[in-house]
């Protein structure tokens, strides 16, 4: 009986522990970033680097769009910063009410001034290749306080606005955990010393699969040729 009831004492134990772990997943998987909560993703394209790589130095989004693709600021705000920067290129930075700063770099064009109040969803500038940039693409980051130059106060975006890898395709959402999309490929506008090499190792699929998905014999392209991206 004694040994009974150390078994029944166990088995409830177990499954209390089961329980908590499975809220505790669901929990973690629905958490938002308070004061975040209505943020939209601030533009349509592929995924082309994630936050923490280049051995952790990589404290943004790097989202690859064709150049002149609008680029929005993700909640209202004030920009704190409107330049042209040495490693950034034309960048804009704003500061929000809930307390974060957000960067917009390497664009093609600045829509705003520093000092501007902004909404939502204003268009901020345009995905440009400016700056340390080796294609075009919007480099994103979002900091939890002011932006710094070490950038003690970065986060990852996608701990706001939902996981996501390299290669995926997102878009200009109001709904955050809803922005990352599936598809079977995206397409990509050729720029001006773009090489298949290049395009490849930024979408991290091979040159043969490049050119295989693209019907090409040789390794020649041209600026705004149109290549499809197949993800993997």
């Amino acid at each position: 009986m004694l040994d009974y009831l150390k078994r029944f004492i166990i088995a409830i134990i177990m499954a209390i522990c089961v329980g908590m772990l499975i809220v505790g997943g669901r929990m973690a998987h629905a958490e938002t970033v308070s004061g975040t909560e209505d943020w939209m993703f601030p533009a349509e394209g592929i995924i082309s680097d994630v936050y923490g790589s280049r051995g952790g130095t990589h404290k943004a989004v790097d989202i690859a769009a064709r150049t002149g693709t609008p680029v929005f600021s993700v909640d209202d705000g004030v920009v704190s910063k409107s330049y042209i920067s040495d490693t950034y290129g034309k960048v804009v930075f704003v500061q929000h009410t809930s307390g974060f700063e957000t960067v917009y770099a390497h664009l093609h064009e600045i829509k705003v001034t520093q000092g501007d109040s902004i909404k939502k969803g204003q268009q901020v500038g345009s995905i440009g290749n400016t700056g340390k940039s080796t294609g075009a693409h919007l480099h994103f980051e979002v900091h939890r306080g002011d932006w710094t130059y070490e950038k003690e106060n970065a986060i990852n975006p996608f701990t706001i606005f939902g996981q996501a890898h390299k290669g995926d395709y997102v878009i200009a959402s109001h709904d955050p955990f809803r922005t990352v999309e599936t598809a079977t490929h995206s397409k990509y506008h050729v720029q001006n010393g773009d090489t298949l090499w290049r395009i490849a190792s930024k979408f991290s699929i091979s040159v043969d699969q490049l050119k295989s998905r693209n019907h090409l014999h040789t390794n020649d392209i041209y600026p705004d040729q149109i290549l499809i991206i197949p993800f993997s």
